[in-house]
């Protein structure tokens, strides 16, 4: 009996370590809310939004940009005629890093 009590307490042990690892497994998170994705936007001020998670820094178009304590963040760019590229880069406290590209038409 004291054998299954020990074996269940690090069973169950190692389960809470990986659920709790889970946010080092995965690296960090870009989640962008505005502007969507192949949308056309006036020309002039766009705002980028968006949402992260698991980052140390964070990086809009290869200028360090910082969240509110919730992940959220918000920028202004603003967009030329034509094609538009926005760049969101994250990186974690072990060197991963994530990008998101965004293609947006001005007009």
């Amino acid at each position: 009996m004291k054998k299954i009590l020990i074996i269940c307490f690090f069973v169950i042990l190692g389960l809470y370590v990986v659920f709790q690892g889970r946010f080092i497994i995965f690296g960090p998170e870009i989640s962008v809310e505005l502007p969507k994705q192949g949308s056309y936007v006036d020309i002039g001020p766009i705002t980028v939004s968006g949402r992260v998670k698991n980052i140390s820094h964070l990086y809009l178009n290869d200028g360090q940009i910082y969240t509110n304590n919730e992940g959220y963040f918000e920028e202004k760019l603003i967009a030329e005629v034509g094609t538009n590229i926005i760049e969101i880069t994250a990186k974690d406290r072990f060197g991963r890093v994530r990008e998101k590209l965004v293609v947006v038409q001005a007009r």
